[in-house]
């Protein structure tokens, strides 16, 4: 059975009559000399009057053209032949790289009996049978294209590690299934504790399934006195466990609490860390399958807050209401200045000329930039707030209806949410294209914002969606604006270091996939983020069973072997010859060899 990997190729054929009909108009002639053309003009109107195309004759030249033409057609095809027996069907294994994986309920781990399984089926893979790899994380990504070099793929399983983030299983079976070797569908193999919700791919379990205790989420409050509040969930899948959590900071004992935690029923605590700041870590003491979810990692006090950046002339109403708010530092800067730009959580862009946005976070206050989806169309004046949207983070406890504005940008929203409008938007959010922004299209000065009671809480809601806090999901991968600086370190949780080169003034951080704090060190600045806790669902070791009628067995090999080299070689001897015999038709030219 032959198969065409790029069936619309065979509209090349087409080329065939026309080749047919170039051949069947075109006039074949002979040089002769003459004494004059009179007696031939017209002959040769009759002759054209009486055969505008020239009837079709046997010639060997045309044949081999049409060959040509035939054989290159079908090698853009690609076309393949079936032999049973031979090799077999590409294979794409998907190997799962997440939480769950670090499990010990199989020895030694889950993910070391995953690479013992994907070595072992490449092993039973014939020698021309192509494989590829991926690795279903957090991100699904291709760790070897197709290729049928055994030694390169085992090299790929054995690079792969676990990661402490969380994935979506089904993104990367659907990765795996749109790759084509050849132009044909790839067999699946999926190698993990979690099965595919597809039947269409062969599901390779792994696990046997074991009780455990987790840390599921730990987050910061502030308190009234000014103090750091840490809320801790900790829960129990499979059965009940007795477990104590011990809170450190700086490798000093912090906090220490005896639980005993009951399977679908989570415990919150509450842990006072006072005016501490830095680093806690939260450990459960104790040994269970899943080691990885019994730490967790928050940042309090300064450590947690945020470093704000304010570009513009001096303003005393905004420094005002910015010392008013719980910052770890306000910076102020005449003018946007790259450098500086890279270690603030938030820049505060005031009263300058449009601009363009760097990813990050920012307040517009009078600036637009340009790289935003809007347009200047000018500028109103006596505006008067009518309506807002009360859902949003930033307008949380704000209402701005009667705020009154003398002078604004008059601006087209062409994305983004309007906040506050008048006749125009007069409160802007937008997030996306790396960039997370609040847009207030007027300057302080030109508005009875600053005398309203909402002021401050409009800007702590602001501060607050913007900047977040420096604590990040397992898996995330953030980007910061580089500056001048053309490569920074990027130091993980147990100390190890890695070089991020900056692109297009951009440093693109790889996931941030273990539990704990990174560090982003460069030219004199250091930003932080620390990855909190591991996902429930990574917790939580059952291994359900597969799906109804997903595939148990590999089925029949079958090579596909590609015809696209002989039918290029076919090709090139059939022009080769063609164009051997049309040299050797040519007449010789007689005036070259006429005696001078």
């Amino acid at each position: 059975m032959m198969i065409f990997g790029t069936p619309a190729a065979l509209w090349w054929l087409l080329l065939v009559p026309l080749v047919i009909m170039l051949y069947m108009l075109r006039a074949r002639r002979e040089i002769r000399v003459v004494p004059s053309t009179l007696l031939w003009e017209r002959a040769t109107r009759d002759l054209v009057a009486r055969m505008p195309v020239r009837r079709l004759e046997r010639n060997l030249l045309l044949l081999l053209q049409i060959l040509a033409v035939t054989v290159l057609a079908l090698a853009l095809a690609r076309p393949s032949v079936a032999l049973p027996g031979l090799a077999g069907d590409a294979v794409v294994i998907v190997i799962q790289t997440t939480a769950s994986m670090q499990a010990t309920d199989v020895a030694p781990t889950r993910f070391a009996a995953a690479q013992r399984e994907a070595l072992a089926l490449l092993a039973r893979l014939t020698p021309r049978q192509p494989a590829a790899l991926l690795a279903a994380g957090r991100v699904s990504a291709i760790v070897q294209d197709f290729t049928t070099d055994r030694a390169v793929l085992a090299q790929a399983v054995r690079s792969l590690r676990p990661s402490d983030a969380s994935g979506v299983l089904d993104d990367a079976v659907a990765l795996a299934g749109s790759l084509r070797a050849d132009g044909r569908p790839a067999r699946v193999h999926v190698i993990g504790d979690r099965a595919p919700q597809t039947s269409r791919v062969q599901w390779h379990r792994i696990g046997e399934g074991a009780g455990n205790v987790a840390i599921t989420a730990a987050s910061v409050r502030l308190a009234p006195d000014g103090g750091s509040r840490i809320l801790v969930r900790v829960e129990a899948f499979g059965g009940q466990a007795a477990r104590t959590l011990v809170a450190s900071i700086g490798g000093r004992p912090l906090v220490r609490r005896d639980m005993r935690i009951t399977p679908g029923v989570p415990q919150v605590l509450v842990l006072d860390a006072g005016t501490a700041s830095g680093l806690v870590t939260l450990h459960l003491v104790g040994r269970d399958a899943l080691p990885a979810d019994d730490r967790a990692a928050v940042a309090v006090g300064r450590e947690a807050l945020p470093r704000v950046l304010v570009v513009g002339e001096p303003n005393p109403v905004l420094d005002a209401v910015l010392r008013a708010l719980p910052l770890a530092a306000v910076t102020r800067a005449e003018r946007v200045v790259p450098a500086q730009v890279g270690r603030a959580d938030l820049v505060v862009l005031d009263g300058l000329d449009p601009v363009i946005l760097q990813p990050g976070a920012y307040l517009l206050i009078g600036t637009l930039a340009e790289n935003l989806p809007l347009q200047i169309e000018g500028t109103v004046r006596d505006q008067v707030v009518r309506s807002g949207v009360s859902t949003h983070p930033v307008m949380r406890l704000v209402e701005l209806r009667g705020l009154r504005v003398t002078d604004a940008y008059a601006i087209r929203l062409q994305g983004g949410v309007p906040l506050a409008e008048a006749d125009v938007p007069l409160l802007w959010a937008y997030e996306g294209r790396g960039i997370r922004a609040v847009v207030l299209p007027f300057l302080l000065s030109q508005t009875d914002l600053p005398l309203h009671p909402a002021f401050p809480v409009l800007m702590a809601n602001a501060v607050e969606w913007l900047a977040g806090s420096p604590h990040v999901t397992p898996g995330d991968a953030p980007i910061v604006a580089a500056g001048p600086w053309p490569s920074a370190t990027l130091i993980d949780p147990a100390g190890g270091a890695v070089t991020v080169e900056a692109r297009n003034g951009l440093f693109v951080l790889p996931p941030l996939d273990r539990v704990g704090e990174w560090r982003l060190r460069t030219g004199g600045w250091e930003r932080r983020w620390v990855a909190s806790a591991v996902d429930a669902r990574e917790a939580d070791l059952a291994v359900a069973e597969a799906a109804t009628g997903q595939a148990a067995t590999e089925g029949p090999q079958v090579a596909y072997l590609s015809l696209v080299p002989w039918l290029l070689g076919v090709a090139a001897a059939v022009i080769a010859g063609e164009w051997l015999l049309w040299s050797r038709s040519v007449p010789p030219d007689r005036e070259r060899r006429r005696p001078r």
